[in-house]
């Protein structure tokens, strides 16, 4: 049968005020989770739901990471790209 799946952010900061900002690490464990969900689904339909337990949904980029990162380095670009397959992905 169709089958509901629900993520829950719990990425970085402080428990119980998360603000699941965008980094390499917060958009490898995203993914993971979505290939749980699309290799463990029975269905012909799935639908996940995702929400947050913490501050925010989502505060955006990690820009204390990014700026922290070569200004236009190869780690930067990398990072863009792996954030927009994401995007794509969802």
């Amino acid at each position: 049968g169709d089958e509901v799946w629900v993520m829950t952010l719990q990425g970085n900061g402080e428990e119980g005020r998360y603000e699941n900002t965008f980094n390499p690490e917060f958009i490898r464990a995203i993914h993971a989770a979505l290939d749980k969900v699309q290799n463990e689904s029975k269905g012909s339909a799935a639908c996940l739901v995702t929400c947050s337990s913490g501050k925010f949904f989502s505060n955006g980029l990690d820009l204390g990471w990014l700026m922290e990162q070569e200004i236009g380095g190869e780690v930067q670009l990398n990072f863009l790209r792996d954030f927009h397959k994401l995007l794509f992905r969802v």
